[in-house]
């Protein structure tokens, strides 16, 4: 591995969530032109400058909203006002680009970033002749990358002299890839320089801002090489504990890379070795060894904490029930239920944003319109009628009575705590 070897990092692609308000209003200067709808969108925009350049994809109208049916639970996927934000490939190869991009759309309709769908970071670099080895052996399966399965593999007979000398006229891999179509982290390697060209039939190069950015940079415009990372659903993930936002992606795309190629893209030789922890690490590129802070965050806890505010919800609209709120046991399981859910998730303002009072004076307000509504019998349902009374229902049992006491001890606890 060279220290000193020139590599370029960029970000190649930036998908973006966001949750739109209002419609989409024409932009002075700019075009806006519908396409067919996709598998998942009911509108495709997408925005031109006058001369007739591409700036931008959005997504918009859900297929699959989230509504409720009529039985009132929740149907479909997204929201009704998420869309999805592709910015044009050019403008992220210039400084600061797609926040020229979002300002232009902010013209256009107001809208809030919910995260980060998806994001392409490459390294460009031209191959030494370790690295040329190494590309070759990951190809015929002497190398492998741990962790990953070989995706699509391509190969073409070279004609390139500045290519590796052992390279000319011969079949070499162009193109690999490393993760399944569905996989939230998939790795490409390929020949860049080749790609771009053959674009345009072999004559000149597709995407010129590439490539004046290689010829900038000191790199051999025919012998550049890519490792590509491509990210998906990055708010389910965290770096240093943090989110992931646009902000901070900004002035730190070198510094996601590294974390994903110290993390994701690990090279071992096939020895054959039952414990393949056992087989040979490669050295690639030159690429600094960092702490590895880049995870994904627990998706059960935040599961189960969606799942709890969810619960405090339908506990508070529980006491609109009669039965419920004039039931001082089952009133005051409401009240124990709501106090240990706010506690144990800091809900303490979310309470008071859905009820308009705090905890306390909600109780409060909650017991004094018990106390003052008409005492009467009301009627059960006589569901589960069949069922045969406990004949023991009267013999001591003495964790019957511990549970007593606790549930008493705390109403104590939470009357004191209201008016001591």
């Amino acid at each position: 591995m060279n220290p000193e070897q020139k590599i370029l990092c960029s970000c190649d692609w930036l998908g973006l969530s966001l949750r739109l308000s209002g419609e989409v209003k024409p932009i002075e200067g700019y075009i806006w032109r519908e396409y067919s709808a996709t598998n998942v969108w009911n509108k495709r925009r997408i925005l031109y400058t006058e001369d007739g350049d591409k700036v931008l994809t959005l997504l918009n109208e859900p297929r699959s909203c989230k509504e409720k049916s009529p039985d009132g639970k929740p149907t479909g996927i997204l929201a009704k006002n998420a869309a999805l934000l592709e910015i044009e490939n050019e403008w992220l190869y210039h400084g600061g680009g797609y926040w020229r991009i979002l300002d232009t759309l902010r013209s256009s309709v107001f809208f809030e970033v919910i995260g980060i769908s998806r994001l392409d970071l490459c390294v460009d670099f031209v191959p030494t002749k370790s690295q040329a080895t190494t590309i070759d052996k990951l190809y015929n399966g002497n190398y492998y990358v741990v962790g990953k399965r070989n995706g699509s593999n391509f190969w073409s007979r070279n004609k390139n002299p500045k290519l590796q000398a052992d390279w000319l006229n011969r079949e070499i891999p162009h193109n690999q890839s490393w993760g399944h179509k569905t996989s939230a982290i998939k790795w490409k390697l390929y020949y860049k320089s080749k790609e771009l060209l053959d674009a345009m039939g072999g004559k000149f190069y597709d995407k010129p801002y590439i490539v004046d950015m290689w010829r900038i940079n000191g790199l051999d415009t025919s012998n550049v090489w890519r490792l590509e990372v491509s990210l998906k659903h990055l708010n389910d993930y965290s770096i240093y504990g943090h989110p992931i936002t646009l902000d901070w992606l900004d002035s730190n795309q070198l510094e996601l890379f590294c974390q994903m190629y110290n993390q994701r893209f690990q090279i071992r030789k096939n020895q054959g070795h039952l414990d393949r922890s056992n087989d040979d690490e490669v050295e690639f590129l030159p690429i600094p060894k960092i702490e590895r802070t880049f995870q994904r965050n627990d998706p059960n806890s935040k599961r189960q904490h969606n799942g709890r505010i969810t619960l405090l919800r339908h506990l508070v609209q529980s006491l609109d029930d009669e039965q419920v709120l004039l039931d001082s046991v089952s009133r005051n399981a409401v009240f124990d239920h709501i106090a240990s859910i706010i506690n144990r998730d800091n809900l303490h303002n979310y309470f008071l944003a859905i009820t308009g009072q705090w905890f306390d004076e909600w109780v409060a307000t909650k017991d004094e319109q018990a106390a003052g509504s008409q005492t009467c019998d009301i009627p059960k349902p006589q569901a589960n009628a069949d069922i045969l009374p406990n004949e023991n229902a009267d013999t001591y049992n003495p964790d019957t009575e511990k549970r007593y006491w606790e549930s008493v001890g705390a109403k104590v606890k939470r009357d004191f705590n209201l008016f001591g």
